[in-house]
């Protein structure tokens, strides 16, 4: 849970367009392949998750079991949606390795790619800092363009936390003044997905082949 809670925080953080510039190499499709099963092995742990089922519809169900069994990390049934769903995000990513809530976006950002293609089971020849450093300035370049009030990748994560959820849950279509809980938090999430413009992704993949399709497109090859 704590992955896809980060998974879900970073991209809907994110408006990246890129594309690549080649077809993807062997070494491109052989990386991917190791991401997959890493990602394979974790859905396995998670309770309810369908890998052959959508990301948006995993992540929906999710959201459900944990609202009915109030299991949501961080959630207050006293408190607003908006102030529950911050908790909620805040939580997870304070969990982070390496992740400080109280510093810049940009500098955790940073952390979080390095420790990320670190972590990779690849061979020493390659040359880990130049992927390291194409996935970021591809990360932070994105960033920059995204059109949200008071977000602003050198402010701290806690504060860019509060002023995308604040986005999210503005101008819900489709809701009746008397909405459920459940109901406010899938109109937020469906809207925090079709936000996301990564290349590759789709909330109607798999979380499989949205990391697979993601992640060519980032690497620098």
């Amino acid at each position: 849970m704590k992955f896809l809670l980060a998974f879900i925080t970073l991209i809907s953080m994110s408006s990246i367009n890129a594309k690549p510039t080649s077809e993807p190499s062997d070494f491109d499709h052989s990386l991917v392949e190791i991401v997959e099963s890493v990602v394979v092995e974790w859905e396995m742990t998670i309770s309810n998750w369908d890998a052959t089922a959508s990301l948006e519809k995993n992540i929906l169900t999710l959201f459900d079991t944990m609202i009915d069994t109030a299991t949501l990390p961080g959630w207050n049934s006293d408190a607003s949606v908006k102030d529950n769903l911050f908790a909620t995000l805040q939580s997870q990513v304070r969990e982070l390795p390496g992740f400080d809530a109280t510093k810049s976006l940009y500098r955790n950002l940073n952390v979080t790619v390095i420790t990320f293609v670190n972590s990779l089971p690849v061979p020493d020849w390659i040359q880990k800092k130049k992927i390291q450093e194409h996935i970021f300035l591809n990360l932070i370049d994105s960033l920059k363009k995204i059109k949200s009030p008071g977000f602003d990748i050198f402010n701290m994560v806690d504060d860019n936390l509060i002023s995308l959820v604040d986005d999210s849950l503005n101008n819900l279509e489709g809701l009746e003044p008397k909405a459920s809980v459940k109901e406010i938090v899938h109109a937020a999430v469906k809207k925090a997905l079709k936000l996301v413009q990564l290349s590759g992704f789709s909330p109607s993949k798999t979380l499989e082949q949205n990391v697979a399709d993601v992640l060519v497109n980032l690497l620098p090859f």
